[in-house]
């Protein structure tokens, strides 16, 4: 099941365009991430971009911009023998600012890194993960037949979609339902793709509630 799951995250980031990874650690309120530039691919180096960046929503929200001091933004490696599997960004090899193991619902935050001057995000060093969302967070990096804007990726451990409703029933994903997490990213200039996608559905479902409403 771990390997599907992992899978599943696999194909939701490669060569998707930029994005951002949000994980939840599980019994902590911590939430925290990266945002990618550049599209996610697999190989024993790591690549990406200075615009590239790392941050926590809470307990703080704050984002960790990266530094001069190397160009270790991002990685991502499966099936190798010798080097680490999963996905990371930041630090070094087996000391990444932000580690998403292989190992499906496994991660780790480093104390310190240097590649985006980051504190530990986490609670604790080695820690799981109960919720996990990748989202779209601009165009694609490469011509495409089709114009699409795709709704973020939800996964939970089980590898299916995982849905959040607010108290009128409509499904959001948890950057909707936190305020303040949206507005940090929209302070970085970052904006959502998804977002009119969504604004039309919430609209459709509160116009079916009003006409239940007026059947009763």
């Amino acid at each position: 099941m771990h390997g599907e799951s992992f899978a599943k995250l696999s194909n939701s980031l490669l060569n998707k365009g930029p994005n951002l990874i949000i994980l939840w650690e599980q019994g902590s309120k911590h939430i925290l991430g990266g945002f990618s530039k550049e599209s996610w691919k697999i190989g024993p180096k790591f690549y990406g971009s200075n615009q590239n960046f790392l941050f926590t929503l809470k307990p703080r929200a704050y984002v960790y911009e990266a530094t001069s001091f190397n160009e270790n933004y991002q990685y991502m490696n499966l099936k190798a023998k010798t080097m680490p599997n999963g996905i990371g960004m930041g630090g070094q090899l087996d000391y990444f600012g932000l580690w998403i193991d292989s190992e499906y619902g496994k991660a780790r935050c480093a104390p310190s890194c240097s590649s985006y001057s980051s504190p530990q995000l986490s609670e604790s060093e080695y820690f799981h993960y109960d919720h996990l969302e990748v989202w779209a967070v601009g165009k694609l990096n490469f011509k495409v037949k089709k114009k699409v804007l795709f709704r973020c990726n939800k996964i939970n451990l089980s590898g299916e979609e995982a849905e959040l409703e607010d108290e009128d029933g409509i499904r959001k994903s948890a950057l909707d339902l936190d305020p303040e997490a949206q507005a940090v990213m929209e302070m970085m200039g970052k904006t959502f793709v998804s977002k009119d996608v969504r604004a039309a559905d919430e609209q459709d479902a509160k116009t079916k509630k009003e006409l239940q409403q007026d059947e009763n």
